[in-house]
């Protein structure tokens, strides 16, 4: 049987039309507080050229649950923060990386210690989310919460295909829940402490080993 695989236009268009109840989508919203007026097609760009560069080649993909608001609702790039937009276009080779924001929070501790973690292993690795758009309490958008199980079912087709686009030489799993998650779906991969809670040492260890 013959492997279909969607490109990055592809993917990012999908993204782009997901809609649910209480989710942020980075990728067709604007937060009226913070983003800029074209904000969301800033972040479509800043994933189209970073999928792009890496169909040149993927040493990890580590995947976590989902979004906080001072991340990828604000840049696009999963665990990814304002102030590490530049390392993450150093990475991959992106002069065209931009900022979708204008004031607000630039710093998210778990992108700070995950960026950490990525500038220590100088390996080629593209960060995800099993549900890779915002979710957030009801008439808070500036907050977190949990993504359902049904908006995790709803976009599993599309991370099975981000992985068989990039084709990663490596999976890891950044939590006990994100493992799970990735079980159910099939996919093998190793499993790191999330550094949330206490957990940066020993997230740092696992992950550069």
């Amino acid at each position: 049987m013959t492997l279909t695989r969607f490109g990055p236009a592809e993917i990012v268009a999908r993204l782009a039309q997901l809609r649910f109840r209480d989710v942020f989508n980075p990728y067709t919203d604007r937060c009226a507080t913070y983003d800029l007026p074209n904000a969301a097609e800033i972040r479509r760009a800043n994933l189209l050229c970073t999928f792009e560069a890496a169909l040149r080649g993927v040493d990890d993909l580590w995947i976590a649950l989902e979004p906080g608001h001072r991340g990828a609702r604000r840049t696009g790039l999963a665990m990814t923060d304002d102030r590490h937009l530049s390392d993450h276009a150093e990475l991959w080779g992106l002069s065209e990386i931009k900022r979708a924001t204008a004031g607000g929070p630039d710093t998210e501790q778990t992108a700070s210690i995950v960026w950490d973690a990525v500038l220590r292993t100088k390996r080629r690795v593209l960060l995800w989310n099993v549900f890779p758009l915002h979710t957030h309490q009801p008439g808070v958008p500036l907050s977190n919460r949990r993504h359902t199980a049904a908006e995790l079912t709803a976009c599993r087709t599309l991370t099975r295909d981000v992985i068989d686009m990039v084709v990663p030489h490596r999976i890891v799993a950044i939590g006990t829940e994100a493992h799970g998650a990735m079980a159910e779906m099939g996919v093998n991969c190793v499993k790191v402490r999330h550094p949330a809670r206490g957990g940066k040492a020993a997230f740092l260890d696992g992950i550069v080993s």
